[in-house]
């Protein structure tokens, strides 16, 4: 049994650019000429075609991939692209160099992959986290290449990557303990490197002090907020952490493809945990913008803070403003009489119009009187709201006044 392997390098002649000249510089490469070889195997195992850099070629940054695309395709979205190369934090993503290795076996069972191997300042692999002065972050880990192939017969599309992930600092120090000040920063260093399937594992995040629930970053993203619900800003982190859930990449650019707005700029989003204190915050420029903390220990538990504007239309926005005071301050004893204050909900529409709901609709967050033996409760709201505000208002309350009435 034996493999024949031919292969053939050629040179690819490249415009010349400012960008290049940059690389050229970085790289001490001439930044107009790219070494390309393609490999023929056959034999024992697949028949394939491997194309990818030359052993010699120095690894391209992405920005100047784009500035030559944009010259040698004359698109204009690709040369405005290629223009954000000077403003952060594009200048460090376009500063990442990249030499791909593409993979396609011929046969029966024909497959594609793709490896992207990842550089930063012509070192191999691209360290994330780590110590940046006073503040340090955690997990610290080295991602060296990104894998994209699509197997048919095993299952489709597969994205993984080959990461390295170094121990943790405050895991380290619980499982050496005293001798953690001895242990050398060689051995510090140290961490297994695998390859790992999307979507990708973070390492053991140690102590539940503070944990990250949520994360998205993003432009022309654009998710939408229920302002009549009973907790708008969680019901949409809840919408969206139960939507971006599936391991299958095609499934979850599809359902991208349902929260694209063209009309939306940046979408920063987090759901954080700290010592029973829960923040959520969005920023989706020029739509949404929301905060809400809420607590669930020591004498804050069961406060609600929101606050958060929308837009609703081309000339019409809405405000909204949620307040619930902790459990312990909600109480007021007077003797024999004790009263519970209520949660405070308001609307401002930009329009002019208003709605303030006071405990509304009747619950625990509604307003409460004990005399004695004797106990009730009141809720209540007011406003002026036109149809395009809230269409729905006026036969929901209707639909609530009637229940309480039965």
């Amino acid at each position: 049994m034996s493999r024949f392997t031919l292969g053939v390098t050629a040179t690819l002649v490249l415009p010349r650019s400012n960008s290049l000249a940059m690389d050229a510089a970085l790289l001490s490469d001439a930044g107009q000429e790219y070494g390309l070889q393609l490999v023929f195997e056959t034999g024992d195992g697949p028949t394939q075609f491997i194309l990818g850099p030359t052993p010699t070629q120095a690894p391209l940054s992405l920005g100047a991939i784009v500035t030559q695309l944009a010259k040698m395709l004359q698109i204009d979205a690709v040369a405005q692209v290629a223009s954000l190369t000077s403003s952060w934090p594009w200048r460090e993503i376009f500063a990442v160099q990249i030499a791909p290795y593409l993979t396609v076996a011929v046969g029966d069972a024909p497959a594609v992959q793709l490896v992207v191997k990842l550089y930063k300042d012509n070192v191999y692999g691209i360290g994330l986290g780590g110590s940046y002065g006073p503040i340090t972050v955690e997990p610290n880990f080295t991602v060296y290449d990104l894998i994209v192939g699509y197997d048919r017969a095993k299952g489709g599309l597969d994205v993984r990557a080959r990461v390295k992930f170094a121990e943790q600092k405050s895991a380290r120090l619980a499982r050496l303990g005293a001798n953690a000040a001895t242990v050398g920063a060689a051995e510090e260093e140290e961490g297994k490197t695998s390859v790992v399937s999307y979507p990708f594992p973070v390492p053991s995040q140690g102590g539940s002090n503070f944990q990250v629930k949520y994360f998205g970053l993003g432009q022309r993203f654009g998710p939408t907020v229920d302002v009549q619900a009973e907790d708008p800003l969680a019901k949409m982190f809840i919408d969206l952490e139960a939507t971006f859930t599936t391991n299958d990449p095609a499934q979850l650019l599809t359902t991208l493809a349902k929260y694209y707005d063209a009309s939306r700029d940046w979408f920063v989003a987090a759901h954080l945990l700290m010592r029973g204190w829960e923040v959520r915050a969005v920023f989706n420029d020029p739509a949404l913008y929301g905060l809400e903390i809420t607590c669930s220990a020591d004498q804050f538990k069961g406060l609600l803070l929101e606050i958060l504007y929308q837009k609703l239309g081309p000339h019409l926005g809405v405000y909204y403003g949620a307040l619930t005071m902790p459990e312990r301050y909600r109480q007021i004893n007077m003797g024999a009489v004790s009263l519970t204050v209520p949660s405070f909900r308001i609307w401002i529409y930009t329009n002019g119009d208003f709605k303030v709901s006071v405990g509304w609709p009747l619950g625990e967050n509604s307003i409460g009187l004990q005399v004695a033996i004797f106990t009730g409760g009141a809720a209540f709201y007011f406003g002026k709201l036109r149809s395009g505000d809230n269409p729905e208002s006026g036969a929901k309350a209707l639909r609530a006044m009637g229940s309480l009435l039965k």
